[in-house]
């Protein structure tokens, strides 16, 4: 799953919702993957350097980590229809 792009999070894609920016500040590279700032079953983030990184850090860590394997689970659009765009 992609970490910048892909709709992950509680915020949705995190450089949808933040800005390209983010991923320069961060220093994490632009094709990262949720499981590279994940070590060990713990979320592993760079240091807070910014009030929106902060803010990614907090809604991540709503997000409780398992061993378990992941489910893909499909997000309809505002209409109710399947769209790509939207999951």
């Amino acid at each position: 799953m992609d970490l910048w792009w892909d709709c992950w999070s509680p915020i949705g894609s995190i450089a949808s919702t933040c800005g390209n920016e983010l991923v320069h500040e961060t220093g994490i590279p632009s094709v990262s993957m949720v499981a590279d700032v994940i070590d060990h079953g713990s979320w592993c983030w760079p240091c807070a350097g910014s009030e929106v990184m902060d803010s990614i850090q907090c809604a991540g860590s709503l997000i409780s980590l398992s061993a378990t394997e992941d489910q893909i689970i499909w997000k309809a659009s505002s209409d109710g229809k399947f769209s790509s765009k939207c999951t």
